[in-house]
C-alpha cells in the first residue's frame, strides 16, 4: 500500500470507521517522493546531476573530496596541511575538464531491440553509433538514462569502446534486468566520454524511446509433455502412444524434433540427415497430431482478495501462474503445437497472435472471480486451464467443455498451504509443487 493505486475502496455496508481507519494505513505507507528520472530537467537537480554524479568518476570523486577535507581541515583545525597539494588536485580536475570539452561526444544513435523480456533475465539492446562530429571520439560507454525500477549495470560493465574516427559507425550494447512483471519504458540512451584522464565524463542524452514487455520470472518447475498428457485423457490415443514407442503399429504422420524420453527405436534417420539434428517419428492414434494447436485459459482470481483493496497484498500468487503459463507455451512449440486463441483475462485472444499473447501477460491485473464462457472458440486442439486453487464448479465447467469434444489439460499451481493435493487426480491433470 505505498502508491495511490492501492488507495482503500469504500464498502458501504462496512462501518466509517473501517474505512477511515484503512485510509490511515495506507497514508502512513503513501510513498511521497517520486522515482528519480534522468529525462526530467529539475532545476535543484541539474547542478548535482552534471557537476558532481555525472560529471566525475568514481576517481575524480574521491580527488575532489580530498582536496576539499584538505582545505577546510586546515582552517577549522588551523592545521598545516599540505595546501599546495589539494590545489594541484582541484587544478587536475579544472584541466581534464577543459580539454574533455574539445571531445565532446557528438553522435546520431539507432536502437534495434525485442519488444519482449524476462524478470531475472538480462535484456539487450543494440545500439547503432555513428560519429557526427570532425573529431575522433575517444574512451567512451553508452547506457540507458536511468530512472526505471531495473537493476542497472555498474560501470565497470558497461560496454566500452577505445575510439570511434569521424562518420565511423559501430555497433554496441546496453544491458540490464528488469525487476518484476510489467511494461518498461525506455527513453533514450546516453553516451559518456572519459577523455583524456577518466576522471570525468562528458555526456550526451539522445532520444530513442522503446517499450519492453517484461514477463514474470522464469518457472522453475519442468512441463510434462502435452502430448503425453493429452493422449492420456484418450484410451485409443494412450494405447496408440504406448505401442508406437517400440512398434510401428499405426499410420506415420510426421517427423518432429527428438526429445527426451522418445524411443531411440522412432528415430527417423533420413529426416535427421536432411536437418542436422535428431528426428522423431510420429505415427496416427499414438499422439496428438503434429498440426494441432493449443488453446491456453489463466484464472486470474485469487483467495483473500478483500472486496476493498484495489490490488492484492501479494502479486507473486499469480505471476507463479503467468510463469507456468509462458512454460507451457514453449513446451508446445518444441512439440511443434501451434498457438490457437488464449484467454488471459474477459475475453479470448487472437488466434495465433505470439507477441500480443506475451502483452497481455505483463499488463493483466488480478481479479476476484473467474468467469469464462461456456462456448469455447476452436473444437480442435489441446486446452490446457491454469488455475491456483480446485472448486467444484470448475469441474462442471470442465464437463461442459469436454461435452464439445475439447482435450482439457489442468495445470495447478496451489497459491497457499491448504490447497496442496486438492486437485482431483484425472488423466492428464498435474498439479505443480506449493508454496
Amino acid at each position: 500500500m505505498q502508491t495511490l493505486q492501492d488507495r482503500p475502496i469504500r464498502i458501504l455496508d462496512d462501518p466509517a470507521y473501517k474505512h477511515f481507519w484503512r485510509l490511515f494505513i495506507w497514508v502512513i505507507n503513501l510513498r511521497l517522493v517520486p522515482f528519480w528520472q534522468e529525462r526530467f530537467r529539475d532545476p535543484l537537480t541539474v547542478p548535482f546531476r552534471y557537476l558532481f554524479y555525472d560529471g566525475l568518476t568514481r576517481t575524480g570523486k574521491a580527488l575532489l573530496l580530498v582536496a576539499l577535507w584538505i582545505n577546510f581541515g586546515s582552517y577549522i583545525h588551523a592545521t598545516n596541511y599540505p595546501m599546495s597539494g589539494a590545489s594541484l588536485l582541484v587544478l587536475l580536475l579544472v584541466v581534464n575538464y577543459l580539454v574533455s570539452r574539445s571531445a565532446s561526444p557528438n553522435v546520431a544513435i539507432e536502437r534495434r531491440a525485442p519488444l519482449i523480456a524476462t524478470a531475472g533475465e538480462t535484456f539487450s539492446s543494440n545500439i547503432t553509433l555513428t560519429n557526427l562530429s570532425t573529431r575522433t571520439l575517444k574512451n567512451f560507454s553508452i547506457r540507458e538514462m536511468k530512472g526505471m525500477p531495473v537493476i542497472w549495470p555498474t560501470e565497470s560493465e558497461l560496454h566500452y569502446r577505445a575510439s570511434l574516427p569521424p562518420q565511423e559507425t559501430t555497433t554496441m550494447q546496453c544491458k540490464w534486468t528488469p525487476r518484476r512483471r510489467g511494461v518498461i519504458h525506455l527513453w533514450g540512451i546516453a553516451v559518456q566520454s572519459y577523455f583524456p584522464l577518466f576522471l570525468g565524463r562528458n555526456l550526451q542524452r539522445l532520444k530513442a524511446q522503446h517499450s519492453v514487455y517484461v514477463l514474470p520470472f522464469a518457472f522453475n518447475h519442468q512441463v510434462p509433455s502435452l502430448r503425453r498428457l493429452a493422449a492420456a485423457t484418450n484410451r485409443d490415443s494412450e494405447a496408440g502412444f504406448a505401442n508406437g514407442q517400440y512398434r510401428q503399429s499405426h499410420e506415420y504422420i510426421d517427423s518432429r524434433t527428438f526429445m527426451m524420453g522418445d524411443s531411440l527405436n522412432r528415430i527417423d534417420h533420413k529426416a535427421s540427415a536432411r536437418r542436422g539434428e535428431l528426428m522423431t517419428r510420429l505415427y496416427g492414434g499414438s499422439q496428438v497430431a503434429p498440426s494441432a494447436e493449443v488453446h491456453l485459459i489463466c484464472d486470474l482470481s485469487l483467495a483473500g482478495f478483500a472486496p476493498w483493496q484495489p490490488r492484492p497484498r501479494n502479486p507473486e500468487v499469480l505471476d507463479r501462474r503467468l510463469a507456468a503459463m509462458v512454460a507451457i507455451y514453449q513446451r508446445a512449440i518444441t512439440e511443434k503445437l501451434t498457438l490457437g486463441y488464449w484467454m488471459v483475462g474477459e475475453s479470448w485472444g487472437t488466434h495465433g497472435d505470439e507477441i500480443e499473447f506475451f502483452k497481455q501477460l505483463t499488463v493483466v491485473a488480478p481479479t476476484r472471480n473467474f468467469t469464462v464462457s461456456d462456448q469455447l472458440p476452436a473444437g480442435n486442439g489441446v486446452y490446457c486451464l491454469v488455475i491456483g486453487r480446485w472448486r467444484e464448479e470448475l469441474l462442471e465447467q470442465i464437463q461442459r467443455w469436454q461435452a464439445q469434444g475439447a482435450t482439457i489439460l489442468v495445470f495447478m499451481l496451489p497459491e497457499s498451504k491448504q490447497e496442496v493435493g486438492k486437485l482431483p487426480p484425472q488423466a492428464g491433470w498435474t498439479e505443480f509443487p506449493g508454496p
